[in-house]
């Protein structure tokens, strides 16, 4: 069974695939805030700007298709609400 993951609850953005198992890619991207803090808003926007790359790297750093899935799992918290969407989406 090929599942992919999608973590998106904060200032992290990642999409993992596993096999049976075994890890076969795990790419993350991370929001650096600064002194401003965590905005949910810019959370959210950070994460839907990035996710089709995501995406696409950790397809092809597991070298399969989305076709291959069996499963995809994504987090519904805790966490921010807005980059939660973005992930569920």
């Amino acid at each position: 069974m090929i599942t992919l993951g999608i973590e998106s609850t904060a200032h992290t953005l990642s999409v993992g695939i596993v096999r049976d198992g075994e890890a076969l890619s795990n790419v993350i991207d991370m929001h650096h805030a600064g002194s401003e803090g965590l905005i949910p808003r810019k959370l959210a926007d950070h994460h839907a700007n990035l996710f089709s790359q995501v995406l696409k790297k950790s397809l092809s750093d597991a070298g399969i298709r989305l076709e291959d899935l069996d499963l995809i799992a994504f987090s519904q918290g805790p966490g921010i609400g807005s980059p939660l969407s973005v992930g569920v989406a």
